[in-house]
Formats: C-alpha cells, sequence, structure tokens
C-alpha cells in the first residue's frame, strides 16, 4: 500500500518553463550574450540552476560572467517567478486525491531552495506537504537520494510504501538509488523515451493517469 509520494517541482507539477525562459534571457542580456529558446532551456532543466546557467552561457566559461547572468536569473527568478508559471492540469485532482487517501506528499527539487519554498507557498494554496525540499547546502542535490531517503526516514516507511515522481532521467535515477517505487512524468520536459531508457518502473501520460496506477499496485 502506498502510504507517501514524493514529487519533483519543475516539468512534474508546475509548468514554469516561460519564467524561466525569461528569467535566464534576462540574465544573459545582462552579459551581451545571445538569448535561448524555449526549447533550448527546456533541455537545460534538470540539475538546478548552476547547471542551467552554464549550459544557457555556453561556450562562454569565465567565471565572473556566470556569476553575474546567474545574479540577473536570481534578482529576474525572485520578482517574476509565478507571472506566467502554472500547475499542470490534472495535478490538483491528483493532490486532491492523494489527501483524500491520506497519503502523505512532499517536494524535492534541485530548483534552489529559496525559489522552491516561495513557490510553494505561494501557488499551492490549500495544500500541505510534509516537507518542501529545495537545493541546498543541507543535502546534495538529485541524482542523490539523500533528499527523498530524508523522507522515507522521517516517515519510517518501507521502499514498497513509497514512490517518486518526475518527468527526468534525474528523477527517476533519484527513486531507484533511494530503492523507492518511480513514475515518469510524460507530460513534463522529457519525452517518455527518456523516462523509459532511465529505467522508469511506470509512466504516466497525465497526473490523474497516476491514480490508476495506485490501483493496480
Amino acid at each position: 500500500m502506498i502510504k507517501f509520494v514524493g514529487f519533483d517541482l519543475d516539468g512534474t507539477l508546475l509548468n514554469s518553463l516561460p519564467d524561466l525562459t525569461d528569467a535566464v534571457n534576462y540574465g544573459l542580456e545582462g552579459q551581451n550574450l545571445p538569448r535561448k529558446t524555449t526549447q533550448q532551456v527546456r533541455s537545460y532543466i534538470g540539475n538546478g540552476a548552476e547547471i542551467l546557467i552554464q549550459k544557457a552561457c555556453f561556450p562562454v566559461t569565465d567565471k565572473q560572467i556566470l556569476q553575474s547572468v546567474r545574479n540577473g536569473f536570481d534578482d529576474y527568478y525572485h520578482n517574476h517567478y509565478d507571472a506566467k508559471s502554472h500547475l499542470y492540469d490534472g495535478v490538483e485532482a491528483l493532490l486532491d486525491y492523494l489527501k483524500d487517501h491520506q497519503i502523505q506528499t512532499a517536494i524535492l527539487s534541485n530548483k534552489p531552495d529559496q525559489f522552491v519554498k516561495l513557490i510553494v507557498k505561494r501557488m499551492f494554496l490549500g495544500y500541505s506537504f510534509t516537507d518542501v525540499l529545495g537545493q541546498s547546502e543541507r543535502f546534495p542535490k538529485k541524482p542523490n537520494p539523500q533528499g527523498l531517503l530524508h523522507f522515507k526516514t522521517k516517515l519510517a516507511l518501507s521502499s514498497e510504501e513509497c514512490v517518486y515522481i518526475g518527468d527526468s532521467d534525474v528523477d527517476i535515477m533519484t527513486a531507484k538509488r533511494a530503492k523507492v517505487i518511480s513514475i515518469g512524468a510524460a507530460w513534463g520536459y522529457r519525452s517518455k523515451e527518456e523516462l523509459r531508457q532511465a529505467g522508469a518502473d511506470y509512466i504516466a501520460d497525465t497526473p490523474w493517469d497516476i491514480k490508476t496506477i495506485f490501483i493496480n499496485l
């Protein structure tokens, strides 16, 4: 029986791509670097803000320039993180279903912790998570499983009682290393084939498909 579900944030619960693209381009323009398309930024997401900026700036590798772009990104995103972002269709229904069935939930993201907590407070009104963790010094970023194992230990649950849902190979790797059930979110930023190749235990085309997966577990 499933008692806990951990979620990735970007590309899984939240379509934040438009705001992330705007923030990346704001940082790039501040250093007279070429803008990136939405599709390019989509391909950069998943390993945290530092890697996002490095990929967006490539082939530029100067540390001062990278830091300046990152500063511009952070400043813009702090003020516009909810300008265009929205929950994916079906996410609220899924969260309601989990709440109704007394299944505990948490968020584990590679997005900087300050932004994760701001977004959850602003965009998930009416929903209570057991814990919310973004990238910080507290735990290494995914695919290191320590953050997910923290949830598992805190709630004293077995591997069979825990699920982690995410839209990238990084998320599937995290679940596997934590020895919990993995579900790939095919509606997110990566393809179904990438999730399949990463070894996802299950793949869902929509958030509501997860209900069917749970029924069959």
